[in-house]
């Protein structure tokens, strides 16, 4: 029988209603599978509950610092320890500080004798426990032959013993040390020889500047900050003979000590001395003592190291 136009169109409607309901059934099942990885046949665990890791890959790390490095491995770490000058007076601070000191009495005479032609140099190393510190220094080599001497006067020898580095080139030397002070005023002296080939003292007559200064009384004056607390002084010649006047003074014309030095040639036997500054104020000026024909190079190069016995 024929339907009626009502009965076609409530058809119509109830297809178009079923169609609409399963598209929108569809659309949210799309929607759930893509929230919780859902198919139409397995159930996996939802992305949102997922754990991953947020660490970086050790092997893409090291990769890294190759790749920053320029090679297959990070570089080492830089090496520890005082950089530049610092090192090789450490080391001397060191080894004088360790020598066995004997007392040397006022107005006395103590000698030191290395007859071997392996010895290079010798270090020499002298304090008090507070009072007046005065001596004469002499390095013999051979009947009436010294080529090297010096005068000293240390205002208190405990707080600025005096160290230094006598060069023998030829071996077979002698050291004469006298105290020039009265019989009150004793000092302990340290006495070492260093053979040829040792190399822990290599570097100890580098400089860090270079001042020449002209014979006849030039003067280099060198003021230290309050944080150093002691100063290389390294002085050498071009062959020629070597007189200086090293003095360090604290205060208006305030000398806590003074050296004067000689040496018949200032190449193959330069010059070095530690100068202990405590205190603030200090200024070390040296002296070129020569005639005006005779120039020498001067360096002064501060440091802040732990002075003698103390850390």
């Amino acid at each position: 029988h024929q339907s009626s136009p009502q009965h076609r169109s409530l058809f119509t409607l109830s297809i178009f209603i079923f169609v609409k309901k399963m598209y929108f059934q569809l659309v949210t099942l799309c929607i759930v599978a893509n929230v919780w990885g859902t198919t139409a046949f397995s159930v996996q665990t939802p992305k949102s509950l997922t754990r991953q890791s947020t660490a970086l890959a050790s092997s893409s790390y090291d990769a890294a610092l190759a790749a920053a490095a320029g090679g297959a491995n990070p570089p080492p770490p830089p090496p520890s320890g005082p950089p530049g000058p610092e090192a090789v007076v450490a080391t001397l601070q060191r080894t004088m500080d360790s020598l066995n000191h004997v007392t040397v009495q006022g107005g006395s005479l103590k000698t030191w004798s290395f007859p071997t032609p392996d010895l290079e140099r010798i270090l020499l190393s002298m304090k008090t426990n507070g009072k007046l510190m005065q001596a004469n220094i002499e390095l013999n080599q051979g009947p009436d032959n010294t080529p090297q001497r010096m005068d000293v006067k240390v205002n208190k020898g405990m707080l600025r013993p005096f160290k230094c580095v006598i060069e023998t080139p030829e071996g077979n030397s002698a050291l004469f040390l006298r105290n020039t002070g009265p019989l009150e005023f004793p000092f302990q002296a340290g006495v070492a020889g260093e053979m040829r080939g040792s190399t822990s003292l290599i570097g100890i007559y580098d400089m860090s500047y270079e001042e020449v200064l002209q014979g006849g009384g030039s003067i280099h004056n060198k003021e230290l900050a309050p944080t150093v607390t002691m100063a290389k002084v390294v002085l050498k010649t071009d062959g020629r003979p070597l007189n200086a006047r090293i003095e360090l003074i604290q205060g208006p014309n305030s000398f806590k000590e003074l050296i004067e030095l000689y040496t018949e040639d200032g190449l193959v036997r330069p010059f070095v001395t530690i100068i202990e500054t405590p205190g603030m104020g200090n200024v070390i000026r040296v002296e070129n003592t020569a005639p005006m024909e005779f120039p020498l190079t001067v360096c002064v190069d501060p440091l802040e190291l732990a002075p003698s016995g103390r850390k």
